[in-house]
């Protein structure tokens, strides 16, 4: 039986979790590794991407959702098998519909950042690479409303920082018991990672901190985003997820929190909140994208009672309002609309 280590900051220690894969299900899906060269790094960019059974027989457009593993991680690490199945497990029981599940690759300990001191374009992979390039090859909603992020201890702490850096390309998110370290932290636990990935500078580490960018950008946050914290038990991961989540109350974010009292360790948090975690993306994500955007009623024509419909939506703030997919109900998505209205058809 294989087992698989993850280890991260937590608080201001390095933990370790441990599980095995021999206990988890055959996937009903697909799981495929593959690789492309960035445009911009010039570099190859390798990920896995699980496809939801049913895929291939489909011409419906799917929402991602990324998931971001911890340290010493890689893209093809036993994330594939326990995220995939918890997944299934959730879709089976009609708590989410199909959707794409696409793992990046951190680089082992980049901190899902641009390293100052290494060739570790995590971020600049991910935002500006891989997911143009999945939208461009899978059957995605290529819009905000059609992602979602999750992440666990490395993962989990870079998680809440692309929601919040990068509202316009993500609408909701989950960690799982994020390492939710500050600079000083950092700098104590991880000096090397602190040199490597940041320069030393706790300017640097801000450019790719949830706790900066959660205050940033809070009011967008508070009104078009979700967020989700799932908690281990170890005394410093509890402290210093208590504290973010103090800071996010502070700013006015209010995310769903769970405490588990669990080991850090990603398949027994998924087993403990897996379920409800799906479940919280899919109320989350926007809509299915309609065949035909005009058709706002979809009574299969395009008419006055559409405008009447998409008026009645628009004036209620719902969610299938939200034409342009921006995460704001405004101007914007009239203007959408009725350009899409008066183009006439499908």
């Amino acid at each position: 039986m294989r087992t698989h280590r993850w280890l991260c900051i937590v608080g201001g220690v390095v933990a370790v979790g441990v599980s095995s894969s021999a206990a988890v299900a055959q996937l009903l899906g697909t799981v495929l590794q593959s690789s492309f060269v960035g445009p911009i790094t010039n570099a190859p960019v390798p990920f896995t991407i699980y496809l939801p059974q049913g895929y291939e027989a489909s011409t419906e457009r799917l929402p991602v959702i990324y998931h971001l593993h911890g340290l010493e991680g890689t893209h093809n690490g036993p994330q594939i098998s326990a995220v995939p199945a918890s997944y299934e497990a959730a879709r089976a029981a009609g708590l989410i519909g199909p959707a794409i599940i696409v793992f990046p690759d951190g680089y082992g300990d980049s901190f899902w950042a641009d390293s100052a001191r290494s060739n570790k374009p995590a971020e600049t992979n991910i935002v500006r690479e891989l997911i143009p390039h999945v939208d461009a090859t899978y059957r995605t909603r290529a819009h905000r409303g059609g992602r979602a992020i999750t992440g666990f201890s490395m993962g989990g702490l870079s998680t809440p920082t692309y929601l919040a850096k990068f509202p316009d390309v993500f609408s909701v998110s989950v960690q799982y018991d994020g390492s939710m370290a500050t600079w000083d932290i950092v700098r104590s636990v991880r000096p090397d990672i602190a040199a490597e990935i940041y320069d030393n500078s706790e300017a640097r580490f801000n450019l790719y901190s949830p706790w900066r960018w959660t205050q940033q950008n809070a009011a967008v946050l508070a009104s078009s985003s979700a967020m989700r914290i799932i908690v281990g038990g170890e005394a410093s991961g509890l402290s210093s997820n208590r504290a973010f989540r103090a800071h996010l109350l502070g700013v006015g974010i209010t995310p769903e929190y769970v405490e588990t009292g669990l080991p850090h360790n990603l398949p027994l948090l998924l087993q403990a909140q897996g379920a409800n975690s799906w479940a919280f993306i899919q109320r989350h994500l926007s809509p299915p994208d309609p065949a035909c955007p005009a058709d706002f009623n979809r009574d299969g024509g395009v008419d006055g009672a559409d405008v009447e419909a998409f008026f009645a939506a628009w004036e209620a703030a719902e969610p299938d309002a939200d034409v342009n997919q921006d995460g704001g109900i405004d101007g914007g998505d009239v203007g959408g609309f009725f350009e899409a209205w008066q183009a006439g058809g499908c």
